[in-house]
């Protein structure tokens, strides 16, 4: 939960949350089965070692600067 107090601001982001769920996809068991092959477990697998691994140490230095400080 978060409280804004910027009524403008608080408009544009409960905007940008229900374009964000109107556009989503409920993902249930069986929709997940039918995606299961070869090629979309290597793009998850890649993407779990990106935002895992990869994502903290680019964020990192994007945010605080080449040495991590």
């Amino acid at each position: 939960m978060l409280r804004v107090d910027d009524a403008a601001f608080a408009r544009l982001a409960r905007r940008y949350v229900d374009r964000e769920v109107a556009g989503s996809k409920h993902i249930t068991r069986e929709y997940h089965k039918r995606q299961l092959s070869w090629f979309n477990r290597l793009k998850w697998s890649f993407a779990h070692f990106v935002v895992a691994t990869m994502d903290y140490n680019v964020s990192r230095r994007l945010n605080f600067g080449l040495d991590g400080k």
